[in-house]
């Protein structure tokens, strides 16, 4: 019957879906990595530009800082740039249970952001030879620009010596892992696109007290991270490409001049949208 019919086929595909996750459960890291690469390079289209800027640390002391687009920049970065990364993650966070897949995939170093021992442990782990990537701004972007950026890196690579390599994130904030629902037109596999920019090294000067230093740290960071925004954008596009770029990003209606208080520009007593 036709009941039947379809009761076998849910029987089937139920079955073997627990055989697949099985299968995937017992095969090495490796392979699981250049799989999830190969699947997430296909559907995001992904592309990377200056990798030989991370080639050219060598064996120096580095930490990588990126702004934080969505749920999938761990796993972009660990399958794009450096699989065997350590990345910091917030004690609270590690804990929820939709990060718990990518706790797995990647190397990650769950700390207490709140205490001082939480950035000790990771100036620690930068003197022991370990290459860490911190997402500055702590969080994921829920406006699309960057949020607070925190110190933390700064002051890190201040007292290891350690080089900032930063790299920029740019597509992943338009899929269903961002957190802009309702700002932006999300797809559900948009073209992703990592830049890393060539290190940076940041001083301090030494005669300042600690919170100073904190303060000059926290803006370096911050300059060098508007700097990653620039650097990475191309210079060479007209205003009428970046036009239809918007549209093919935001939809065609969608609204692209408004005044310091946040509301709709207007022409004519026309709304000024992408056309």
């Amino acid at each position: 019957s036709k009941i039947d019919l379809i009761d076998t086929f849910l029987f089937m595909a139920t079955s073997n879906l627990i055989v697949g996750c099985y299968i995937i459960s017992i095969l090495p890291k490796q392979f699981l990595l250049l799989f999830a690469k190969w699947i997430i390079s296909f559907l995001f289209n992904v592309k990377v530009n200056g990798l030989d800027n991370y080639e050219k640390l060598g064996d120096k002391r580095a930490i990588i800082v990126a702004n934080h687009q969505s749920f999938l920049d761990v796993v972009l970065i660990t399958l794009f740039v450096e699989e065997n990364l350590s990345f910091a993650v917030e004690v609270l966070i590690s804990k929820k249970w939709w990060m718990k897949p990518f706790m797995k995939m990647a190397n990650t170093y769950p700390i207490d952001s709140r205490s001082p021992m939480g950035i000790k442990s990771l100036i620690n782990l930068v003197k022991a030879g370990k290459r860490i990537m911190i997402f500055p701004e702590g969080r994921i972007t829920t406006t699309g620009a960057m949020m607070k950026i925190y110190e933390g890196p700064a002051m890190i690579a201040e007292k290891t010596g350690a080089e900032i390599l930063p790299i920029r994130i740019d597509g992943a904030q338009y899929s269903i892992f961002s957190r802009l629902r309702r700002r932006v037109d999300r797809k559900l596999f948009p073209e992703i696109t990592l830049t890393i920019l060539p290190p940076k090294t940041i001083e301090i000067d030494n005669n300042l007290t600690a919170k100073q230093k904190r303060v000059e740290a926290g803006n370096k960071l911050y300059n060098l991270m508007i700097e990653l925004f620039y650097n990475s954008e191309n210079s060479n596009e007209t205003l009428v490409d970046a036009l239809f770029k918007a549209k093919r990003k935001f939809g065609g209606r969608h609204i692209i001049l408004e005044d310091i208080n946040f509301r709709p520009l207007t022409y004519n007593g026309m709304l000024l949208k992408s056309f």
